[in-house]
């Protein structure tokens, strides 16, 4: 009975899903598909575009035959069939039939549409609106970025770093002093309480913040510094080498250099140190 209950426990349990950034981090995902996801923007027709004349803006169709007039200080398509506009020093968006979608002075700024969703500015502080220009975050945060695979980071008035998807829902805590982006292996690096480590996009620490440095991956290897000591772990979070190395060279062919307590040597990825009673680089081979 126990053992019945035990495992419908274990079948009840949450289970959490996997998102893009963890395939790639578990290279599910090729380096080719993360580039064109990465680069992906909101497509727009091709079929209209923006003329400028005696200083107004005005659209064209392909034949050349005006859409809209030129009476407007500045046009530009943010996504097919939407516009920004600027008239008499406010921004606003419009279709092609000149109806208003957002209207002129709601907000500061306005920018392109990425994933159906576009970041705007009011009293200098940031939100999100959705493709049919719907406030689906309000303008609460001091920055934010693009979004990219539905994600965006996002900085608070404290100057506290997070992220947020495409809901508005905060998935990785705004508490972080400072967040990097590392979208290539799926994680993130954080700086909290002076001290940087390694997240996911769970918000689940990979690597403990613990280090005054941190370094982008190379060869799915990264430097840590702790101490004026560098150590490596790889991109799964596992410390391959402690922080016990003066300096630690790029790897080449599966070996780097070190200078460990002022001798020279070379680590292997496979975690192999050899360490030699001597004080040249020339030896290491």
């Amino acid at each position: 009975m126990r053992l019945v209950l035990f495992l419908l426990l274990i079948i009840c349990l949450p289970v959490k899903s996997q998102t893009f950034m963890d395939s790639i981090r578990m290279g599910e995902i090729s380096s080719q598909t993360y580039y064109q996801r990465f680069n992906q923007s909101e497509p727009i027709d091709k079929s209209f575009k923006t003329f400028e004349k005696q200083n107004k803006w005005g659209v064209k169709d392909q034949q050349g035959r005006v859409i809209i007039k030129p009476k407007y200080d500045l046009l530009a398509f943010v996504r097919s069939g939407i516009i920004y506009a600027k008239l008499q020093g406010k921004k606003g968006l419009i279709d092609l039939n000149e109806k208003i979608v957002i209207p002129f002075g709601k907000y500061n700024e306005i920018y392109s549409f990425q994933n159906g969703r576009a970041i705007v500015k009011k009293n200098k502080l940031s939100g999100v609106i959705d493709q049919n220009a719907k406030e689906i975050v309000p303008c609460i945060y001091k920055s934010a970025d693009y979004f990219r695979f539905n994600l965006c980071n996002v900085t608070n008035i404290h100057n506290k770093q997070g992220i947020i998807d495409i809901s508005g829902a905060v998935v990785v805590p705004i508490i972080y002093d400072k967040l990097i982006d590392m979208w290539d292996v799926g994680m993130l690096k954080a700086k909290k309480n002076g001290k940087w480590g390694c997240i996911d996009y769970h918000n689940e620490e990979l690597i403990e913040f613990n280090y005054d440095f941190i370094t982008r991956p190379s060869n799915e290897m990264i430097a840590v510094k702790q101490k004026n000591k560098f150590g490596l772990y790889n991109i799964y979070g596992i410390q391959v080498f402690p922080c016990v190395y003066d300096t630690i060279y790029s790897f080449s062919n599966g070996k780097a250099a070190v200078i460990k307590e002022g001798k020279w040597g070379y680590i292997l990825l496979n975690g192999t140190e050899k360490i030699f009673d001597i004080k040249a680089k020339k030896h290491i081979k």
